[in-house]
């Protein structure tokens, strides 16, 4: 027993595990018993400010004014077991691959955990399982303060996840933002920007603050900088569990413990419960936790307070004594690692599952049952996501608009190709003779709907960032499907209207139809953007979704009823005709072209086996085709192609 971790709920039995290192000023780091200090007229710590603020700022300079403190949560969790299905590329044959197997524990509120072991034996596996975050099938049981984990754990919980994917066109600040004022427990926007300032001078992020975070193509901000950046977003909802998956990775030895010793510090001062799968951590690294688990395919080899660690390998057998002047983190490793100098996992395993499991779980099942997780939560406590419907729907109108001016994708790609083709489409048709008045119409609304795809590339970028925001529960599908549709639709209509107004100028059949045209150059994009909206959705890959829409948009373009028509094309395939949004808006062109030219007509529409007096009609079948695309992709981005943990 003296080997297991302290299981009680009680706040001085976990701060009273703090070393003496955790109280010293380390690099600016707080004493837990520091007063706070004072503020400039900013709202900025004044020690803070004469420092220049190069140094990691005091844990709680700000959170002392917080009317949400981090919630207390003590979790456990039994026999949680995951297993998949495989192929045997040699044998063809499927097998079933155990990647944990019956793994048991608790953490108490405010504990640091470290969850540690070679490449292949579980650590994420286990940290997805316990956060929620798993999306294949896995057993056991898993209790947040000894009641089973609800629909609301996503609300009181952080998970930063090992690779960050973060928009390059959002400043620091704006990214924190964004997330706390999704995440906060309550709507006070002053309490809002102080938690956000605590993060950023927290993680050394002050002086990036106002600096995009950038990507491959971009300069930003470094790439431990952004590691810091994915750590603050998972901080500024106040968790009561903190998640980390290598938070360090990235990072430099030196940043490496000042970030940890910055999380262990905000861990004792508001009992924030932080599990954090480790790659063998430097030493002082290392001894910021005071729990560890260590697994080796899939099992347990150690599960307890990581300072009894090297006492407990060395009651196993002498041959296991953590040598002298060696970090013992590697050690552990090299023991329970398969095939290294050392290593003898089953020893060790069957020593754990013989002597220790069962005293792990006669803990767990003593444990006495806290608050509900729901009953930590005091505003919208009925609601699985924090933010109301209108805030959602806010935040994420007000980042669509600064993507769409600071990606020049988004906008000057689409203004581009409206400029450029509607002055190569009107010098080709400058002042059209009437017979090829039905040319000019096919080729401009082709044109049109083939300018859908432009949004094609940032749509599968945009996917990846609603499933990761969604599962975080900072915003439902609604609102980013409402937001990201409506605004895309109107910088496209926008661009639409420059493209007709150009090329209706300079082809010069006369400014009273100028609105029908504009009209039908309006629908047959909104039929296709909703068409390639649809088939974007239900692709995983953009590789698809261009081979599927050439190809649809590729039957558009020969029935459109200029070209292939049901008087030219044989009866058993004329029928796809009236399936082209292409066909209804070349009858709703020549509808109003010749709308009192009977001659033309009979030479246009009448040969083409078009209706005439059909242009309202066309309109709707076309404004119904794309609801339709619309209406089916939201829900194949709300089912489908979720992220596969």
């Amino acid at each position: 027993q003296q080997f297991l971790p302290h299981t009680s709920n009680n706040t001085s039995d976990v701060t009273s595990d703090v070393t003496s290192d955790d109280t010293t000023t380390m690099s600016g780091y707080a004493r837990l018993d520091q007063k706070e200090p004072r503020e400039t007229s900013k709202g900025e710590p004044e020690e803070a400010v004469a420092a220049g603020i190069n140094s990691y700022a005091p844990v709680d300079a700000k959170l002392r004014h917080s009317s949400s403190p981090f919630p207390n949560l003590h979790l456990s969790f039994k026999n949680v077991t995951c297993k998949v299905q495989s192929v045997d590329h040699v044998t063809k044959e499927v097998c079933q691959k155990t990647i944990l197997s019956d793994v048991s524990g608790t953490f108490a509120s405010g504990s640091m955990v470290a969850i540690m072991g070679p490449s292949g034996s579980g650590k994420t596996t286990l940290l997805d399982c316990l956060s929620g975050k798993k999306t294949l099938q896995y057993d056991g049981e898993i209790l947040v303060n000894g009641h089973p984990r609800d629909i609301f754990f996503q609300r009181v919980i952080g998970y930063c996840p090992q690779e960050c994917t973060i928009n390059a066109n959002l400043t620091v600040r704006e990214t924190l933002t964004f997330c706390a004022r999704l995440k906060a427990q309550h709507d006070d926007e002053a309490q809002i920007c102080s938690t956000v300032n605590w993060v950023l001078e927290s993680l050394s992020l002050t002086e990036v603050a106002e600096q995009r975070i950038g990507d491959m193509m971009n300069r930003g901000i470094s790439g431990g900088q952004k590691r810091r950046v994915c750590i603050g977003r998972s901080m500024v909802g106040k968790p009561g569990i903190l998640f980390l998956d290598e938070p360090t990775s990235g990072l430099s030895a030196t940043d490496s413990l000042l970030v940890m010793e910055c999380i262990r510090n905000i861990s004792k001062r508001y009992q924030m419960t932080v599990v954090s799968v480790m790659h063998q951590p430097r030493n002082s690294v290392f001894n910021k936790f005071e729990h560890l688990i260590l697994l080796t395919g899939g099992k347990c080899a150690f599960n307890g307070r990581a300072s009894t660690a090297i006492d407990y390998f060395k009651s196993i057998r002498d041959e296991f004594s953590c040598p002298a002047y060696t970090n013992p983190a590697d050690f552990f490793l090299d023991v329970i690692t398969e095939g290294s100098t050392v290593g003898k996992p089953k020893i060790i395993v069957d020593y754990y599952e013989s002597n220790v499991k069962p005293e792990v779980e006669r803990q767990i099942e003593s444990l006495e049952q806290g608050v509900n997780v729901k009953d930590t939560i005091s505003y919208r406590p009925k609601s699985i996501v924090t933010a109301p419907l209108s805030k959602q729907l806010w935040q994420l109108f007000d980042r669509e608009i600064k993507l769409n001016i600071r990606d020049p994708q988004k906008i000057t790609a689409k203004a581009a190709n409206a400029v450029v083709m509607g002055l190569l489409i009107g010098m080709m048709y400058f002042r059209v003779k009437p017979e090829y008045v039905p040319a000019f119409g096919y080729i401009a609304l082709a044109i049109t709907s083939m300018s859908a795809m432009v949004s094609l590339p940032s749509f599968f970028g945009d996917r990846l960032m609603l499933n990761l925001e969604r599962t975080d529960s900072l915003y439902t599908t609604l609102p980013y499907f409402l937001v990201n549709s409506g605004v895309g639709l109107i910088v496209s209509v926008v661009a639409n209207a420059v493209f007709a107004t150009i090329v209706w100028g300079m082809v010069d059949i006369g400014w009273n139809k100028f609105p029908k045209f504009f009209l039908v150059a309006f629908v047959i994009f909104w039929a296709t953007d909703g068409l390639i909206t649809l088939i974007s959705a239900c692709c995983r890959t953009m590789e698809q979704s261009m081979a599927v829409f050439n190809m649809t948009i590729g039957i558009f373009l020969l029935f459109n009823g200029y070209s292939a028509n049901t008087k030219t094309t044989p009866p058993w395939l004329s029928w796809i005709c009236f399936l082209s949004p292409l066909y209804y808006s070349m009858e709703m062109f020549l509808d109003s072209i010749y709308e009192h030219d009977d001659q033309m007509w009979s030479i246009t529409g009448e040969v083409y086996g078009m209706k005439r007096g059909s242009y309202w009609k066309d309109f709707f079948i076309c404004l119904a085709i794309g609801f339709f695309g619309r209406f089916s992709s939201f829900f194949a981005m709300k089912y489908l192609h979720k992220i596969q943990r």
